[in-house]
C-alpha cells in the first residue's frame, strides 16, 4: 500500500514571490506543488485532499482554476508529472484569507506564508497595471495592494498562532538573500534536503529581481521605522489642519 501524501500549501500576497519559492521547492524530486492549480476553488473554500490524488491533480476541470491548462514544456508543466510519486504535493495560492479553514479538511498540512516587503508588493502591482501588454489588471494597481496585503498579514498572524508546529514564515529578502534557509524549510516540510536539486538558477534570477539596493533600503524602512506612531501622528495633524488626504489605516 502507498504511503499517504502530505499536504503543503504555500500561501502569500500576490507578488510576494511566492512563484519563484514554489519553483525552488519544486526542484526536490519528493515535491509536486502545483502553481495556483486550485485558485479557483481555494477562493471558494473548496479545496479537500482528493484534489491532490494524481490523476485529478493532472486532469484541469471546469471551474478549478485561473489556469485552463499548463503548457507543455514550461515548468508548471512538469509539476504535473511528479505527483503520482511525490511524497509531498499541494499548490501555492494567494488571495484565500477568508477560506483558511478548509486547510482543516488536510489531517496531515504544513502551511508556508511567504513575506514581502509591501512597498516592494505596492511596485510590482503598479508596474504590472502600467504595462499595456500585460494580462493583469489596470485597476489593480499599488494602492489596491495594500488591503490584500492587511487581509494576508491578518490571517497569517491568525493562522500561525492558532497552528504554531504546522506553519513557517519565509521573509522573502532574507530567504533570497542567504541560501542557508533552504534546509530548514525543508526539514519543516519533512523532506530530506540532501536529495535537493540544482537551484542555482533561481536563486540567481529572484535575487536579480528582489535585492537591488533601492530596495534593500526600503526593506530596512519597513522592518524598523515605527509606522504604528506614524500614522497616529498624521491622523493628528490632519484632523488639526482640516487636510482631507488618503485614510490613515488604525493599526
Amino acid at each position: 500500500m502507498a504511503a499517504q501524501k502530505r499536504h503543503i500549501f504555500v500561501i502569500g500576497c500576490p507578488r510576494s514571490g511566492t512563484t519563484a519559492f514554489t519553483r525552488l521547492l519544486n526542484q526536490h524530486p519528493d515535491i509536486a506543488i502545483g502553481y495556483e492549480r486550485y485558485s479557483k476553488l481555494a477562493r471558494k473554500g473548496e479545496l479537500t485532499p482528493a484534489h491532490f490524488e494524481a490523476d485529478r491533480f493532472e486532469q484541469f476541470e471546469a471551474g478549478d482554476s485561473h489556469w485552463s491548462h499548463y503548457n507543455k514544456g514550461n515548468y508548471r508543466f512538469d509539476v504535473l508529472g511528479k505527483a503520482q510519486d511525490a511524497s509531498f504535493v499541494g499548490d501555492k495560492l494567494v488571495n484565500v484569507a477568508d477560506q483558511m479553514a478548509q486547510f482543516d479538511r488536510f489531517s496531515d498540512v504544513k502551511l508556508i506564508f511567504l513575506i514581502r516587503d509591501p512597498v516592494s508588493i505596492a511596485r510590482s502591482w503598479q508596474a504590472r497595471a502600467d504595462h499595456p501588454n500585460d494580462s493583469w489588471d489596470a485597476n489593480r494597481d499599488g494602492l489596491v495592494s495594500i488591503p490584500a496585503f492587511n487581509a494576508f498579514v491578518r490571517f497569517t498572524e491568525r493562522w500561525t498562532k492558532a497552528n504554531p508546529e504546522n506553519s513557517l514564515c519565509i521573509y522573502c529578502e532574507d530567504f533570497f538573500a542567504d541560501r542557508s534557509g533552504l534546509a530548514p524549510c525543508l526539514r519543516f516540510i519533512g523532506a530530506d534536503p540532501d536529495d535537493m536539486g540544482d537551484a542555482d538558477f533561481i536563486y540567481e534570477a529572484s535575487a536579480e529581481k528582489l535585492l537591488d539596493p533601492s530596495r534593500t533600503i526600503q526593506s530596512e524602512v519597513s522592518l524598523r521605522a515605527n509606522f504604528g506612531r506614524f500614522r497616529k501622528l498624521v491622523h493628528a495633524a490632519r484632523t488639526a489642519s482640516g487636510h482631507a488626504g488618503s485614510e490613515v489605516v488604525a493599526q
